[in-house]
Formats: structure tokens, sequence, C-alpha cells
């Protein structure tokens, strides 16, 4: 069997591609497996997982003084103690508390929230990168009291941080 010049090009394209791969793959194994549930879009709302956790699918009204709030709860939020610490969604991802730990859920009308930060006034800002939003939930003794969207049609935004020396100036 004679060894042509196309079939040395070939096997060596085969052995470059085949190299390429197997370094990725270790690469990845080594270095990234445990990032695809931060990727991938998840398969229950952490609200419906929990029981008694939303009394009114989690509504924030449009805005609320904290006097009309302190009987009743306009969030529906509810802390959530002593439950089954493990939290089932039904696939591979479970939630796992330490027996010191509770949940509470603060807002549950923010989709897609990525990265939380807290402003100057005390609010809460919230970055929607899969939906392009940076939301402001306003706060008052410790209490989400309306939420308003501040910029909309971004770029994926991720990452928020207050100028340091004028806090109401947001990157």
């Amino acid at each position: 069997m004679k060894i042509t010049k196309k079939r040395i090009i070939l096997i060596t394209t085969l052995a470059i591609v085949a190299g390429i791969l197997i370094t990725a793959f270790v690469l990845y194994w080594n270095n990234f497996r445990g990032i695809i549930p931060l990727i991938r879009r998840p398969s229950l709302d952490i609200s419906e997982a929990i029981p008694g956790s939303v009394d009114n699918g989690g509504e924030l009204e449009k805005e609320t003084t904290p006097e009309d709030i302190k009987d009743e709860d306009t969030t529906g939020a509810k802390e959530v103690d002593k439950v089954d610490k493990d939290i089932d969604n039904g696939k591979d991802d479970i939630l796992q508390l330490e027996d010191d730990f509770n949940i509470t859920i603060f807002a549950s009308d923010v989709p897609a929230a990525r990265v939380l930060a807290v402003g100057p006034e005390g609010n809460l800002w919230v970055s929607q990168t899969g939906i392009g939003k940076i939301t402001r939930i306003t706060v008052s003794e410790g209490i989400p009291i309306g939420q308003s969207t501040i910029f909309e049609g971004l770029n994926n935004p991720h990452g928020m941080a207050f100028d340091p020396e004028d806090q109401y100036i947001l990157y």
C-alpha cells in the first residue's frame, strides 16, 4: 500500500482535530463542569418549590407606603421555616440548605434575575441579563414596596457598581 501525500495530510489533520477535542474535553472537565447549572434556564421557579412561599403570585404593588404593608404582606414573600432542606426541582439540581439556614422569597416577579446590588438609598437593583433590563425594587424597612424598570433594551447587562464618588451613578 502506497502512502500518498494526501493520505499523510488527512491522517495529520485527523490527529490534530482529535487532539484539540481531547484537550477541550479535559479543560472543560477539570475547570468548567460545574458551570452548567449557572448558564442554563432553571427548570422550576424556586418560589413554586418552597411550600407556602407565595400567597398572591408574588406580584408587587406598583407603589405602596410603609404604612400599607405593616399589617399585610404585599409581596407574597414568606419566610420558610423547617421545610424539607433539600428542594428538588425534578432534575439533577437540588437546593441543599444547612440546618441553620432558611429561605425567604424577597420578590418573585423579577424574571431572569442575575445580579443584585444594593443602592445608596437601600433599594435593591436587579440585573435581568436574559431580557436586557435593570430593575429597581424599592425597599422600605426591609420590605419590598414597589418596583420599576430603570433601563431596558440593554445587551446582556450583568454586573452593576455604584460610583464611589457619586453614589447615584450606576455602572
